[in-house]
C-alpha cells in the first residue's frame, strides 16, 4: 500500500482494522475493503473504503436500501465508526471512506500552503 509516513506498517494497520470490524460484530461476508486508485501515475494516491452490507437483511431488501457514505473528520479513519457500522447497515448500504492521507488511504505528498489548496486536496480525491 505504500503508506510510508503513517507511523505503522501496512500489516499492523490492516490487522487493527480487521480487529475493529470483528469487534463491531461484522463477519467477513458483511464487508468489503476497497482500495481505489485516484490516478495512474502515483501509486500512493488511492482511497480506502469499507463497504458494509448487513446479512440480517434479505437480499431483496439489500437491493433497494438507500446508500449512506460516512466520512470521518481530520486525523481520524473509517474505523472511527466501528460501533455504529453494523446497526447502520441494517438500514443502509454503507460506505465508510478514509480521507486521502488518513486511515488506510494513500499518503501522497502534501504540499498545501493555503486553506483553499487543502480543500482542493481532499475534495478532489473524493470526487
Amino acid at each position: 500500500m505504500g503508506n510510508t509516513w503513517k507511523g505503522t506498517s501496512d500489516e499492523s494497520l490492516q490487522m487493527a482494522e480487521l480487529a475493529l470490524l470483528k469487534r463491531a460484530g461484522l463477519t467477513e461476508d458483511e464487508y468489503l475493503l476497497h482500495y481505489t486508485p485516484l490516478d495512474e501515475v502515483d501509486p500512493e494516491n488511492y482511497i480506502h473504503c469499507i463497504e458494509v452490507k448487513s446479512m440480517e437483511v434479505s437480499e431483496e431488501r439489500r437491493k433497494t436500501q438507500p446508500k449512506m457514505v460516512l466520512i470521518h473528520g481530520y486525523g481520524a479513519g473509517a474505523c472511527y465508526f466501528f460501533k455504529v457500522m453494523k446497526d447502520l447497515a441494517k438500514h443502509f448500504h454503507l460506505y465508510v471512506v478514509d480521507l486521502l492521507g488518513m486511515g488506510g488511504s494513500g499518503r501522497p505528498a502534501y504540499e498545501c500552503k493555503t486553506p483553499e489548496q487543502a480543500e482542493e486536496f481532499f475534495v478532489t480525491s473524493l470526487k
